[in-house]
């Protein structure tokens, strides 16, 4: 009975800690931290080493995460196409934005196309 006493002790700790990293994330990459949970682990690593910056080119989240820039491209790529990011190029560099409210990402979007024309 005591081993089983620990480990239930050890559940809720993890379960603790997994509230307390979830609270962290809330906001930070998308609305719902599950979303983040439910992405393979390569791609957890490029979404939060974007959602650390307002914006970034496939470069930056290289250097944070120590990746080749070209797997890192491929992911942000990967998850544009999720819905999880928003993409543009300004002049010959393409940036990379979190999606984390979709009518701000919109705004976002319509700013940047009316500077175009």
């Amino acid at each position: 009975m005591g081993k089983l006493n620990e480990i239930l002790i050890v559940q809720k700790e993890i379960l603790r800690l997994q509230k307390q990293f979830f609270d962290q994330l809330k906001g930070s990459f998308t609305s719902e931290p599950q979303d983040l949970i439910n992405l393979p682990k390569h791609l957890q690593t490029t979404a939060l080493a974007l959602s650390r910056c307002e914006q970034a080119s496939a470069i930056d989240i290289s250097g944070i995460t120590g990746k080749a820039r070209a797997n890192e491209s491929h992911y942000l790529n990967i998850l544009v196409g999720m819905g999880k990011a928003i993409k543009w190029r300004e002049g010959q560099c393409i940036f990379f934005a979190p999606l984390k409210n979709r009518e701000v990402s919109s705004a976002v979007l319509s700013e940047r196309s009316a500077r175009k024309a």
